[in-house]
């Protein structure tokens, strides 16, 4: 996963790259929907790097009342990461398991 998120990142300006870590799983994903949605901003994409947790937490974010209409248009990127990502299995045609 290294290899392909330096490969999206040379893409961006490495001062504009936010990293955001998500809390333990046994927390409320609403907190970390909400600190994720305080930190979008115009024209940002988000590399959802985790299990499918990470990615539900990144679509729901975008789904907050109140978010900025612009920023619901926010890209996801699902990136495999988690001990098992359905989702990035089914996106990228993957069939296998670490």
């Amino acid at each position: 996963m290294t290899r392909f998120l330096s490969l999206i990142l040379e893409e961006y300006d490495p001062k504009k790259v936010k990293i955001i870590k998500t809390q333990k799983c046994n927390l409320p994903s609403k907190r970390n929907e909400e600190v994720l949605a305080s930190e979008l901003e115009a024209g940002d994409l988000i590399i959802a790097a985790g299990g499918d947790k990470t990615v539900n937490i990144a679509v729901n974010a975008l789904a907050l009342d109140g978010l900025d209409e612009d920023l619901r248009q926010t890209p996801i990127l699902p990136a495999r990461g988690g001990k098992v990502s359905v989702m990035s299995k089914l996106l990228t045609g993957a069939n296998h398991t670490r």
